[in-house]
């Protein structure tokens, strides 16, 4: 491993080609060489638990609140099936963009018209993005089934209906057949 056993050589790979795709992602469409450092790190924590709950099976992962959309990033280059949904239009549009230049133009954006209200299951070459629109008009039946579902630094920044509706689509996304489901977060929020 590296630096002092922190970081494996597979680790450093996969943060490596995120910052890569980072880079040219803000260089094509800003004009700006910027590169991530912290906050491309500090999405490896939740993607160690993924890799230490689901060892070498893949599981699908819903995020909500995904922000700038790293970890979702980083578990689309480790062709993990992965999904999210954003209040927040900045972010929303911020995350649109970075992941479809990371997919080279694969992902499912919900968003667009042309897509039906259902929300698909995610695979490995096609991340699914769903407005929020869409993701709080679910119905019981529409609800697609994941491994994983993880909320990070959004829970406390909800009113307390939004995390109520938030935590029962979770469930709802978390059950089913199997005994690998987790919900998993890595802070709270403000």
């Amino acid at each position: 491993s590296l630096m002092g056993g922190g970081i494996t050589k597979n680790e450093f790979d996969l943060l490596k080609e995120l910052t890569t795709q980072i880079f040219s992602f803000c260089k094509s469409k800003f004009q700006k060489k910027m590169i991530a450092t912290s906050s491309v790190l500090r999405m490896l924590n939740i993607y160690r638990h993924i890799k230490y709950l689901f060892g070498n099976s893949t599981p699908s992962v819903f995020e909500i609140g995904p922000g700038c959309g790293y970890l979702g990033a980083l578990l689309m280059l480790s062709d993990i099936p992965y999904a999210s949904t954003d209040i927040t239009q900045a972010f929303y549009l911020y995350q649109n963009h970075l992941w479809d230049h990371i997919t080279n133009n694969q992902l499912i954006e919900l968003a667009d018209e042309d897509n039906p209200n259902l929300i698909q299951q995610p695979s490995k070459k096609n991340p699914v993005h769903i407005p929020w629109w869409k993701f709080s008009a679910l119905e019981l039946n529409e609800i697609p089934k994941f491994n994983i579902v993880t909320v990070n630094h959004a829970l406390c920044e909800m009113n307390k209906d939004a995390l109520g509706f938030t935590l029962r689509i979770a469930k709802q996304m978390l059950a089913g057949e199997g005994n690998n489901k987790v919900f998993i977060f890595e802070g709270w929020g403000e």
